[in-house]
């Protein structure tokens, strides 16, 4: 599995209502993948993908 991190629904609720993406409604952890956690998310605003980068510095990661 490709969940290294573990995210409580919690956890999750409050950043994507931080980041405005709406109300966490479903989560589930991603069955592939081999180096970050992933995470298929669903709110009352559209579906995602909350990734966790495992390996990387935040100077790594791009910039929006």
């Amino acid at each position: 599995m490709a969940v290294f991190t573990e995210v409580t629904s919690a956890e999750a609720g409050e950043l994507l209502a931080a980041l405005g993406l709406g109300t966490l409604q479903h989560m589930q952890g991603c069955a592939s993948g081999i180096e970050n956690t992933n995470y298929f998310v669903t709110t009352d605003r559209g579906e995602y993908v909350l990734t966790l980068f495992e390996r990387l510095s935040s100077s790594s990661c791009p910039s929006t």
